[in-house]
């Protein structure tokens, strides 16, 4: 996820930056968080002001975790490569 202001997501939009805004914080008559993707609500990005809050889901936000169990306390497993050759698939 990341954040900033809608100014900037509308920027980062024009450059073709791969993002997908999720909510707005706001003070919108009592209200402070406006979602944008569960279609509870009707307002786009456009209603709000420049200077409101977007959260937003990044196309570089990832991790990752795995986990393996060895069969006895020595393992079998070969050694591991160097870190180059292991992320070098990884943009």
């Amino acid at each position: 996820m990341g954040g900033t202001q809608k100014r900037d997501i509308l920027e980062m939009q024009e450059r073709g930056v791969p993002l997908i805004p999720v909510s707005l914080d706001v003070n919108l008559g009592g209200q402070t968080a406006v979602r944008l993707l569960d279609g509870t609500n009707a307002r786009k990005l456009a209603d709000f002001k420049d200077t409101d809050w977007v959260n937003f889901y990044r196309r570089d936000d990832f991790c990752a975790v795995a986990y393996y169990y060895l069969d006895t306390p020595e393992g079998q497993a070969p050694p591991l490569a160097p870190v180059d050759k292991r992320t070098e698939a990884i943009e």
